[in-house]
């Protein structure tokens, strides 16, 4: 999930006011590599699917022209392809990073891995 916001205001206290959320569902598959696998080592691509939701609303503040307020929501599609690998640093404990392409699907991802 996204979220972020931009406000201006000029010495008059006019100005707007824009802020958005987006929510990406996404199916992942994944393809476990043969090649660079040692113990500690895990090698995939992974094709995604899925939704991204997006909302926005923005707000004008403006005496000599009319005031207003508009939402809008959407719903689009979400696909790309994924390269990652993990490292474990113990049997059950790594970190793992992963590059995606597409259309609506994050750039980069990092974080924690856990074998269960």
């Amino acid at each position: 999930m996204t979220f972020g916001g931009a406000s201006y205001r000029d010495n008059k206290n006019h100005g707007y006011d824009l802020s958005w959320t987006d929510f990406t569902i996404l199916a992942k598959g994944y393809y476990h590599h043969t090649f660079l696998v040692v113990e500690k080592w895990d090698v995939y691509d992974s094709p995604l699917l899925g939704l991204k939701f997006h909302t926005s609303t923005y707000s004008y503040n403006e005496p000599d022209y009319s005031s207003f307020k508009h939402t809008e929501a959407s719903v689009g599609p979400a696909v790309g392809l994924a390269v990652g690998g993990r490292f474990y640093i113990s049997k059950n404990f790594g970190f793992y990073a992963e590059v995606s392409h597409g259309y609506n699907v994050d750039y980069l991802k990092i974080g924690l891995a856990l074998k269960f």
